[in-house]
């Protein structure tokens, strides 16, 4: 009877040295058990530097409804969690979770586990998992890989580069995601400049409704290491985002056959351009006209524009359609080589906002 009692009183003694106290640091990637009995405990997470981190709070038996918060050394409260949004297959609707959020600087971080009401009671699972990040600006440049994304901390201090090196012309996708999914905090941008430091292209919204940045089908044209700069559309925002790159072909497109694309008539109200989108391969040669039939030239005065996929405008034209025989303030931008696949956007604006009949061509040569 008294091993009994003895084998017994070890058991205690053990669960009950696996609960956290108050103060208590919390490491990645090891659970802790905390006793929620009188408000709250807070955990103390030692950060080495800039970094992501996500953490969780399970009731045990699943009667307590968590409440996660963390701080930053200073005390400001960083994120909340009630009920987790899109909770592991094990947690209840009420359990908590804070994903990917970004921790600007080393220093002691409070992780504090409590009850949504204050006066429930019970055991909770904390898990804290951390992933070191790149953290923007300045610094070392970093590689984009193919094979896995990066994590980055931008710190609102501006943009960060990252590098990406091509041995033969590639097709990509390349996006810039916002990793807190509570919020909205980071508005991506995403610039592409080629190996010569030119700009290649840009983008702030790959989506109507989405913030973050992003280009499908994007052709690198020649060898050699791009940069790819990563900011927010505030400079002074802060937080983690993640860039994932994917190779869509390799080497290089053969150009199309010749023929026209667009030939129709549209009217202009002197207010908005009328726009059209084509899509083009590397080495296509595209030849645009507007031609004014009511009013004819010059009383209607036509400017042509052409934007590449990365919405940069790349070409322009006012009175150049005379030399084959169009009026002369009608637009031609005649022969034009073409650097990048994807889709083309053609704008035709009156420049006095005059209103009336318009014939657009785009043939491919």
């Amino acid at each position: 009877m008294y091993r009994v009692v003895l084998a017994l009183l070890i058991i205690v003694v053990s669960i009950t040295a696996a609960v956290a106290q108050d103060g208590q640091p919390i490491t990645p990637n090891q659970s802790l058990l905390v006793d929620i009995q009188d408000g709250s405990v807070d955990l103390i997470y030692a950060a080495p530097g800039p970094g992501l981190i996500s953490v969780s709070a399970r009731s045990v038996d699943g009667s307590l409804d968590t409440l996660l918060e963390v701080y930053a050394p200073d005390g400001t409260l960083l994120e909340r969690n009630d009920d987790a949004i899109n909770p592991p297959s094990n947690f209840g609707s009420r359990d908590s979770v804070i994903s990917n959020l970004p921790l600007a600087a080393a220093g002691n971080y409070v992780i504090r586990v409590t009850s949504f009401s204050g006066a429930d009671t019970g055991e909770v699972e904390v898990l804290l998992e951390g992933s070191p990040a790149v953290r923007g600006a300045g610094g070392e440049v970093k590689t984009l890989l193919v094979t896995e994304p990066l994590r980055i901390v931008l710190t609102g201090n501006g943009a960060v580069d990252l590098a990406y090196t091509i041995a033969d012309t590639q097709s990509i996708n390349l996006y810039a995601r916002n990793l807190d999914i509570n919020t909205s905090a980071i508005d991506t941008t995403l610039e592409i400049i080629d190996p010569s430091g030119l700009s290649l292209a840009s983008n702030d919204d790959l989506a109507n409704g989405n913030r973050d940045a992003g280009f499908e089908g994007i052709i690198l044209p020649q060898p050699g290491t791009y940069t790819i700069r990563l900011g927010s559309f505030d400079p002074t925002q802060a937080g983690g985002v993640e860039v994932v790159l994917e190779v869509v072909s390799q080497g290089p497109e053969q150009p199309q056959g010749a023929g026209v694309l667009l030939d129709e008539v549209v009217r202009l109200d002197g207010l908005t351009p009328a726009a059209f989108t084509f899509e083009a391969s590397v080495g296509d040669v595209i030849t645009i006209s507007a031609e004014a039939l009511d009013p004819t030239a010059p009383d209607l005065d036509l400017l042509l524009k052409l934007f590449n996929p990365g919405a940069i405008q790349i070409a322009e034209d006012d009175d150049s359609g005379a030399g084959i025989g169009l009026g002369v303030t009608d637009p031609l931008i005649q022969s034009f080589e073409i650097t990048a696949a994807g889709q083309y956007r053609v704008e035709i604006s009156s420049y006095f906002r005059g209103a009336g009949e318009v014939a657009v061509r785009i043939e491919r040569e």
